[in-house]
């Protein structure tokens, strides 16, 4: 939050004045972007993909493009159109349905057998996605047992996991490395992409890029990584700015309704319950004596940024600045609500 500041009651965010504006708007630091990936090359000695889904700006993709970034794509639609943003952009290519004849991809990552079977060998690299079975809701990739039998039959070039994002858990990182490189020094594969799953802090403290780093490259020794970060880039670097339009009082609760919906801009509020840390960034000296619940502009009961947090008293006109906010802001449909503009600093 250092990024964010208050000076003669002008919003500041990285030195720059957002005060003129209109909300609700979304600002992007590259200071932070360059930062997040730094810090990603430093800790792990790997190839980085950038998972672009996670937020596809194109001055996000062509500035991580310039710092060396490739990226991970998961649909038909995002190929097309990260080639009209970027010139020959280093690709891996992971969609469980897709097709891929004549799509000019050279790294595939292959979901099952059924998708093996389809593809020209000859002209992809093979990437096999493992399912460790550690995350019992995961449905994606092969088992390791079938794993065991394509790798008999198929060259490949190397393996792919993810196992789930905002991975907090020290033990599970180890374990799941560990049945990957067990797993590649079996079939002497040397390729192993650990995909993404790096946490950032939200409301809760997270393991560090450091701790995580330190818990599984014993295990990575010998291997050419790849990683596929998305939230651990992208999220740091963006604050979505939204003003408080009407405050009202029900059942013993402050309700503070924002001109901002998480349809339209905080989709990942819904999809993982991920709740944004914020503050009021015209109120930053003042003491947080009050709590509010945080609600969209929509009348659906789901459109609620935070259920509970203390703030400092808020009258309408009040700028909420929620933070950790650029990753996931893709936005619905749902009422046809117009997407927040983004500004890139």
């Amino acid at each position: 939050m250092r990024f964010l500041q208050s000076r003669h009651n002008k919003l500041v965010f990285d030195g720059k004045d957002l005060t003129n504006c209109e909300t609700p708007f979304f600002v992007f630091s590259r200071k932070i972007i360059k930062q997040q990936h730094q810090k990603l090359k430093k800790a792990f000695n790997a190839e980085i993909l950038y998972s672009f889904k996670t937020n596809p700006h194109s001055k996000i993709i062509r500035f991580l493009h310039e710092l060396g970034c490739g990226f991970t794509i998961c649909s038909i639609e995002e190929l097309e159109q990260i080639r009209k943003m970027i010139k020959n952009p280093k690709i891996s290519f992971l969609n469980p349905g897709a097709g891929l004849s004549n799509l000019n991809i050279k790294d595939v990552v292959v979901d099952s057998e059924s998708q093996l079977e389809k593809i020209n060998k000859q002209e992809h690299n093979i990437w096999l996605r493992i399912n460790t079975i550690l995350d019992k809701d995961s449905l994606l990739g092969v088992s390791i047992e079938r794993a065991d039998e394509i790798a008999k039959k198929v060259n490949l070039h190397g393996i792919h996991n993810h196992l789930k994002t905002q991975n907090t858990n020290l033990k599970l990182w180890k374990t799941n490395i560990k049945k990957l490189t067990d797993f590649a020094k079996k079939h002497k594969i040397e390729n192993i992409n650990i995909g993404g799953g790096f946490p950032i802090p939200y409301l809760k403290k997270v393991p560090s890029l450091e701790q995580i780093a330190d818990a599984v490259k014993p295990f990575l020794s010998g291997f050419s990584i790849t990683i596929e970060p998305g939230r651990y880039i992208a999220a740091p670097s963006g604050v979505l700015l939204t003003k408080v339009r009407l405050i009202k009082k029900l059942k013993n609760k402050n309700i503070a309704i924002l001109d901002a919906s998480v349809y339209n801009s905080s989709m990942d509020t819904i999809i993982m319950n991920q709740e944004l840390p914020c503050l009021v960034a015209n109120k930053m000296d003042k003491k947080q004596t009050t709590e509010y619940v945080l609600r969209g502009c929509t009348p659906d009961s789901l459109d609620v940024f935070r259920k509970k947090v203390k703030l400092p008293k808020l009258h309408e006109g009040d700028i909420i600045a929620f933070m950790n906010a650029g990753a996931y802001t893709f936005a619905s449909d749902f009422l046809s609500l117009k997407k927040p503009e983004a500004y890139f600093i």
